[in-house]
């Protein structure tokens, strides 16, 4: 949140992941979906409708979860 395109491609870079990261400083991906604690970590469908979404740290977790239960695997 908050962070500036380089510094988010460095860490990035240091920790890959193979789905899109949005920025914050770039949109307003905040207000749409509702968000308020962060990390939170999104399903978004190529429609714009949100599928999942878990709060906190150990949300990313979570979220490999989901999107093996829909079939969303990317490893």
């Amino acid at each position: 949140m908050n962070e500036d395109r380089p510094i988010v491609e460095k860490f990035l870079q240091e920790h890959p992941h193979r789905f899109p990261v949005v920025l914050t400083t770039e949109n307003e991906m905040p207000r749409p979906y509702q968000i308020g604690v962060f990390p939170t970590y999104m399903i978004i469908e190529k429609d714009g409708t949100l599928s999942a979404a878990v709060e906190g740290d150990q949300g990313f977790g979570e979220l490999r979860k989901l999107r093996k239960k829909a079939g969303l695997e990317l490893e």
